[in-house]
């Protein structure tokens, strides 16, 4: 995340061709890039990078906050032994790579079943569309996550069916990133968020 400055123009057929793939699969990726705000795409001149600042990166973790604790006080409620072994799971592949390799797409996947488990698709749905940005963000962080141990706090609270302890556990999770994001960002950029 970060490889593009704000404002580099993204040309297909270019994409296509770096990536060894069809202008048709590129063309989708743009579109999803729009619906998350990361890309421009106006007519003549194509996709240009519009980028994340401290604000809206501030912003995606507040609207983790209200998403992801509405979604677990809800999924608490909908929680079976089969969804505990898959998080568990999850945990634990977190735990044994995040010395040393990447945890975001696991710890995406984490989230993700949490906003299954709500069982509200609009819910869910909305979540969808900050996914892709968040698995980007937690790319930057891997690495400075001693907050991964409230994974296995989360799923206690699941196995409780106590859906507040389960939020307020996600919320110090959520911010706790944030907090980590937030000093990452200062000590690339030497910018302050809020």
């Amino acid at each position: 995340m970060g490889d593009l400055p704000p404002g580099i123009r993204l040309i297909e057929e270019e994409v296509a061709s770096h990536l060894g793939v069809s202008r048709g699969p590129v063309r989708e990726a743009l579109g999803i890039l729009r619906d998350e705000g990361l890309v421009t795409i106006a007519a003549r001149r194509g996709a240009v990078v519009v980028g994340l600042t401290p604000a809206d990166i501030d912003d995606l973790y507040d609207l983790r906050i209200v998403l992801e604790c509405h979604a677990i006080r809800r999924a608490t409620a909908n929680v079976c032994d089969a969804d505990i072994e898959y998080l568990r799971g999850l945990d634990a592949g977190m735990v044994a790579l995040a010395p040393t390799e990447t945890v975001a797409s696991p710890d995406v996947a984490f989230h993700r079943h949490l906003m299954l488990l709500a069982r509200q698709e609009r819910l869910r749905s909305a979540w969808e569309r900050i996914a892709g940005i968040i698995g980007g963000l937690l790319s930057v962080t891997d690495g400075q996550r001693p907050d991964l141990v409230l994974h296995s706090h989360l799923i206690d609270a699941l196995v409780s069916g106590d859906g507040d302890t389960a939020a307020a556990i996600l919320h110090v999770h959520i911010r706790n990133a944030h907090r980590i994001m937030r000093e990452v960002l200062s000590s690339r950029t030497g910018l302050e968020t809020r």
